[in-house]
């Protein structure tokens, strides 16, 4: 569900991963490093803009590091020479310089933010059968088969009072997706409309089980757009995508599926690092 940028030449000695970062709404403004200075594969997508170089950093071995934005998230690459490198960059210490520079250079999201703009939205389908229960948002495109397996171990853990679930409905999916989204929301009860789509879903064809109408109504369509701009304002390139509330007292975000161990512990506010 994580779409990778995919333009990068990888070192031999670099591991083959991209460090993907949380997005916030604010990042830092820089006037360098200016267009003509970048290696050229990454002025020339700066340039048509599928990215922005958001910060340069000297890096060992005569490397310059770079921080870049890339379709809501954040990506640290390297530059030598007329060579790109993406990855973990390990030191003779075995210390992992590209996690190191990931927390000194990368903006920190800001959850509560997003949390407040998803109440604000009245785009979200509230679960609950206990007020005092821990609130889960949920980021789901109703065909991705990874939020029909999701739901069908949070619909029971809310139905026992265990945790609120409030989904946030997006589309990207499937072409029909935006229509199927549209008409849960739509609906009469979008709580039952969800109830169903998990319910009849067809997972040989990973396709959501509420009709797909033609014509998805506006109102609620751009509705559902909205809330695919705030998942990527928030970071996130992939469903489902929580939002949780932790111990600490801050919010914080994960994507993609969590174990359930780790679900529990993201219930329990146990989880307090950004994954």
């Amino acid at each position: 569900m994580y779409k990778k940028l995919s333009v990068f030449i990888l070192g031999a000695t670099l591991a083959i991963s991209f460090c993907a970062a949380r997005a916030d709404t604010n990042p830092p403004q820089t006037s360098e490093p200016a267009t003509q200075k970048l290696p050229k594969q990454i002025a020339t997508l700066q340039k048509r803009g599928v990215l922005q170089v958001i910060r340069q950093f000297e890096a060992p071995a005569g490397m310059t590091g770079f921080v870049l934005k890339e379709r809501g998230r954040y990506l640290i690459v390297y530059g030598r020479g007329d060579y790109v490198f993406s990855g973990a960059l390990i030191d003779p210490d075995d210390h992992d310089l590209t996690a190191k520079y990931y927390a000194q250079y990368v903006p920190k999201t800001e959850y509560s933010k997003t949390v407040k703009q998803l109440e604000r939205s009245g785009g979200l389908i509230t679960f609950s059968k206990n007020a005092a229960a821990p609130v889960l948002y949920a980021f789901e495109d109703p065909n991705c088969i990874f939020c029909y397996r999701f739901n069908k171990v949070i619909f029971p853990l809310v139905d026992q009072g265990k945790v609120q679930l409030k989904v946030v409905l997006v589309a990207f999916l499937k072409p029909d997706s935006l229509a199927r989204a549209s008409a849960i929301l739509a609906a009469k009860d979008p709580r039952a409309a969800m109830r169903r789509n998990e319910a009849r879903y067809v997972t040989s064809q990973e396709e959501g089980g509420y009709p797909a109408p033609a014509k998805p109504e506006q109102k609620f369509a751009a509705r559902v757009q909205e809330n695919g701009k705030l998942m990527n304002a928030a970071g996130f390139t992939g469903t489902p995508s929580l939002i949780y509330h932790t111990k600490s007292g801050k919010w914080n975000g994960i994507g993609g599926m969590p174990t359930t161990s780790v679900l529990n512990k993201i219930i329990d506010g146990s989880v307090d690092v950004a994954q």
